[in-house]
């Protein structure tokens, strides 16, 4: 939080957020990815990884 009306330190807090916001974009997306790319296997009891019928159930977002 800024105490104080200073455009410098407002614009050095907005950065820090931005970035912050896009390493956790970007950590999403990766952990997301090595997900979805492990292949499904029969013998796991929960089904690991995804099929092409339960990615198609998937929902999108449009941002």
């Amino acid at each position: 939080m800024i105490a104080e009306n200073e455009p410098e330190e407002q614009e050095k807090a907005i950065k820090f957020n931005t970035l912050v916001a896009d390493l956790v974009m970007y950590q999403t997306t990766l952990d997301m990815s090595l997900v979805l790319n492990q292949p499904a296997r029969p013998s796991c009891p929960r089904r690991c990884g995804l099929t092409s019928s339960s990615m198609a159930n998937l929902p999108l977002s449009h941002a």
